[in-house]
């Protein structure tokens, strides 16, 4: 198999002397992924045509340079993770765009990239928003590129510190706690990275718990880029230093940009029942 991969490579392309490289669209798709693909094996066999020209083997880091030439040109297969409750909490929160058309979003923001998925983290609520936050997820669903994994919520009892507390008994409370997300996120990356379905990942976050899988991805596979947007309206917040040091590049998600990326107030879906913009998030201020 390996040798007619690599005799198809031969026939794709011609070299001039000054190492220009003339190639179809075709031939740029197929070396993208034979780069990926054989970054461990080395090539020792004597192609035909030009390369037979050299007299000797073509080794891998030869390979590898000549296959990052015909890149240059790609458009970069875009995969998007988005924390949910992350983007909530940091760029939605008090704001009339909750009702967030994530595939629009991102075409207006990154009109040059080749978006192959968008995917959505977040846990199903309890609570009086659960039922508004079902009818996103449902306007969601009728999105072509946007996946949705959900996590849970888990109660743990905390105990008040807030010194001014003048409540009598043992000042314990139940609280819920997002479980899995940042753990899930990161191991969709890494395989997304390993089973080559994307030249740039997209993480929309300022989670210090995803800098290990943000540092992973760029230390297993270097030439995939990760790039990260901070949704913060607060300095301190938007800072996520550890976030933004693991990452190739980091920035702020612009937030001039969410009131252009809405869902209309209704959005239909595939079977024609009718998903409307719930009350609350018309002017939220929670």
């Amino acid at each position: 198999m390996l040798i007619v991969t690599c005799l198809r490579l031969a026939s794709l392309i011609t070299v001039s002397p000054s190492i220009r490289v003339p190639v179809s669209a075709a031939a740029q798709q197929f070396c993208s992924r034979l780069t990926s693909r054989f970054r461990s094996i080395l090539i020792s066999i004597r192609l035909p045509g030009w390369a037979g020209q050299f007299g000797q083997p073509i080794g891998l880091p030869f390979l590898m340079d000549f296959l990052r030439i015909l890149r240059r040109d790609l458009s970069d297969r875009t995969i998007v993770y988005i924390d949910g409750f992350n983007l909530h909490y940091g760029a939605l929160r008090g704001t009339p765009f909750g009702w967030l058309d994530l595939e629009r979003l991102f075409r207006l923001l990154r009109p040059h990239d080749d978006l192959r998925k968008i995917r959505y983290f977040s846990a199903l609520l309890i609570g009086p928003d659960r039922i508004a936050q079902r009818a996103y997820l449902r306007a969601l669903e009728t999105l072509p590129l946007v996946e949705t994994t959900l996590g849970r919520f888990k109660t743990k009892r905390i105990r008040c510190r807030v010194s001014a507390c003048r409540m009598s008994g043992p000042r314990r409370f139940t609280w819920p706690e997002e479980k899995r997300t940042d753990v899930t996120i990161g191991v969709q990356m890494v395989d997304d990275a390993y089973q080559e379905e994307a030249d740039r990942l997209i993480l929309v976050s300022g989670d210090s718990d995803l800098v290990p899988a943000v540092s992973l991805v760029r230390e297993r596979f270097p030439e995939k880029e990760v790039l990260v947007y901070i949704p913060s309206r607060d300095p301190t917040r938007g800072a996520a230093v550890e976030l933004r040091n693991s990452a190739n590049r980091a920035k702020l998600l612009p937030l001039q940009i969410l009131q252009h990326a809405q869902f209309s107030d209704v959005v239909v879906d595939s079977l024609g029942r009718r998903i409307r913009k719930p009350s609350c998030w018309y002017d939220d201020s929670r």
